[in-house]
């Protein structure tokens, strides 16, 4: 893009879909392991609660208590 077409609809058109089709699997692995990763910490919680009664993020350590 040159400075005096900077504003030109087209030619910012054509970027975006260039941008767009490069940044679009990364954002979708980025998402995705987004999910895997908040989805195996809470079933670790969850296992470590059901069978220990308390669970460890880093150094500390945390009780598991049901609240109704």
């Amino acid at each position: 893009m040159n400075k005096e077409n900077f504003f030109d609809a087209k030619q910012l058109l054509a970027w975006a879909k260039i941008v767009w089709s490069k940044a679009f699997w990364p954002i979708v692995a980025l998402i995705a392991g987004m999910i895997v990763g908040a989805t195996d910490t809470e079933s670790r919680i969850t296992s470590d609660c059901k069978y220990a009664q308390s669970f460890r993020v880093g150094y500390q350590a945390f009780t598991c208590q049901r609240k109704i």
